[in-house]
């Protein structure tokens, strides 16, 4: 990677693991309200549950509790499949096209993005970027709601260009959710 001033430019080829934790960020994005409501339940299930056996009243009918909470558990298991396991046959298919394996060329400046990759090139103004966020691995650049450019972290060739990478992104980003 070269950084200058005002250019950061880094080659980015990405694996089957950038892929699928890119897209679990976006499927947990776009369902959070539910993971947190599902999550709300659970517990509070939970804590019925431990409540009933620690007062140590017996119980009319103790299957009906598990019987009633099946269908809870099958929205757990969805949501779960939603948001772990679809995502990650994504990306396993992903990357099994031969296209995705070829590196691309990210150029950042103050004025935008440019992408050189095998089959064309874009140049993007920051303003395409509605947001943008950071996970532990990842930098996404959201053009969309629900697409993102994924920037791999591990594309920087130290600790100093990610954060030269951060502050450009937060001064170009209105609503850009990233590290400190």
């Amino acid at each position: 990677m070269t950084n200058t001033e005002s250019r950061i430019q880094i080659a980015i080829r990405l694996s089957e693991a950038d892929v699928y934790k890119a897209l679990v960020a976006l499927r947990f994005g776009a369902l959070r309200w539910v993971v947190i409501l599902v999550s709300c339940v659970v517990t509070a299930l939970v804590l019925l549950f431990v409540l009933v056996f620690a007062t140590g009243k017996p119980m009319r009918n103790p299957q009906d509790m598990f019987l009633n909470a099946v269908p809870l558990l099958g929205v757990v298991a969805a949501v779960g499949v939603t948001i772990f396991a679809v995502p990650y046959f994504q990306a396993r298919s992903f990357i099994r096209s031969p296209k995705s394996r070829e590196e691309s060329i990210y150029t950042f400046t103050s004025s935008g993005c440019q992408i050189e990759g095998p089959n064309g090139s874009s140049d993007l103004k920051w303003a395409a970027f509605l947001s943008a966020k950071e996970t532990r691995d990842l930098f996404l650049l959201y053009p969309q709601k629900n697409l993102a450019y994924i920037i791999p972290k591990r594309s920087f060739a130290s600790g100093s260009e990610v954060q030269a990478f951060r502050e450009l992104v937060r001064q170009e980003i209105q609503n850009a959710k990233l590290s400190s």
